[in-house]
């Protein structure tokens, strides 16, 4: 069970105690984590990562013969409150809030920077992952190297459209983050925490796919909307996760559980779950979230009424070149002899 966020008091902690003293009490205020059954003997090991925040432990054993359960002792421990917070994620995360907000707003007016940067995030997030799981570099490492490789990456998505004007394939690769963000969020509320998906690995991973395709899949058949509601979505939550990183909400799990999935083998074999707290700073990131979105949604609607997707300067030029060369074309045959009736043969000519 946990506590409420920030209070260390004696009363708090007393009155937390109580509540999972005995079996019913347990169950009526506790969060069921795993069932383990003999003959195993499991090790079961609790980590409490949210900076301040106050967990009580215990176990409820239940004896099938005689169908009666007791409790152990229970045993709370508190998260350290002095957490040094890195340069490298500071900075990525307030550089992360303003771009976020910046492109919440007016995201389907910077069309072209939201290709730029929706192929970086998309592509930093994926090596982020294969990186994690295939190496032992070091977070800043990890970190640096794929924001690396997600501007190489989000340079070759504008590329794609700057060259071909491919625009709803740009959107439907950049628009999959979307997807995945649906799918994780789904993951995140009580419906990820069913046994059927806890206990399977490949349902979860399934379910997470099928997600992040389905989503973007049905929304390019408007791509316009699609633009709007990808950016402000995954914008509004880049917002909502640069200011978790300085209060400390469960927001930014949405993600990092999904990570921890891909990139930790022992995740399933060790019975590792990680469960967190959603209270008040929570529900107003959350709401912030969701308020967020609607207004992105609202104001990119308004300001892009009755204006199309820009179109490549590349490939605008290529048009212009070819008109001006059909049109010196055309100009060339036009026959010199107003009553010549082929501009080919000499034979119409009726003057001489």
């Amino acid at each position: 069970m946990f506590l409420d966020e920030g209070d260390t008091s004696e009363e708090t902690f007393f009155r937390g105690v109580e509540k999972m003293a005995y079996p019913d009490v347990i169950k009526t205020n506790g969060k069921k984590v795993a069932t383990l059954k003999a003959p195993t003997i499991p090790v079961v090991k609790f980590d409490t990562h949210q900076v301040g925040q106050g967990v009580v432990y215990n176990v409820i054993v239940y004896d099938p013969v005689h169908e009666k359960e007791a409790a152990y002792s229970p045993v709370t421990t508190y998260a350290d409150r002095d957490v040094k917070l890195g340069l490298v994620d500071a900075v990525f995360s307030v550089i992360g809030s303003i771009i976020g907000l910046i492109f919440c707003l007016f995201g389907f007016r910077l069309f072209k920077f939201t290709l730029f940067f929706g192929g970086l995030v998309n592509f930093s997030f994926l090596f982020f992952i294969i990186i994690s799981a295939n190496s032992d570099i070091s977070h800043v490492g990890r970190m640096l190297t794929s924001a690396s490789i997600g501007v190489l990456f989000g340079l070759m998505v504008f590329a794609l459209w700057w060259f071909m004007e491919w625009t709803r394939l740009c959107l439907l690769i950049n628009a999959l983050f979307l997807g995945f963000l649906v799918g994780a969020t789904l993951m995140f509320t009580p419906f990820g925490e069913l046994d059927m998906i806890q206990s399977n690995e490949f349902d979860y991973g399934a379910i997470l796919c099928a997600c992040t395709i389905v989503v973007p899949v049905i929304l390019i058949l408007w791509p316009r909307l699609l633009c709007i509601v990808y950016t402000s979505i995954v914008s509004a939550y880049a917002f909502v996760v640069g200011i978790d990183f300085f209060i400390h909400t469960s927001i930014s799990y949405i993600v990092i559980n999904v990570i921890l999935h891909a990139t930790k083998p022992q995740y399933r074999r060790d019975h590792i779950h990680v469960t967190t707290p959603f209270q008040q700073n929570d529900y107003i990131l959350s709401a912030t979230w969701i308020l967020l979105a609607l207004l992105g949604c609202v104001v990119q609607y308004v300001m892009s009424k009755n204006r199309e997707f820009p179109k490549s300067g590349f490939i605008e030029q290529k048009r212009i070149r070819k008109y001006f060369i059909n049109k010196n074309k055309r100009e060339e045959e036009t026959p010199i002899l107003i009553n010549s009736d082929s501009p080919q043969g000499y034979g119409a000519n009726n003057i001489c």
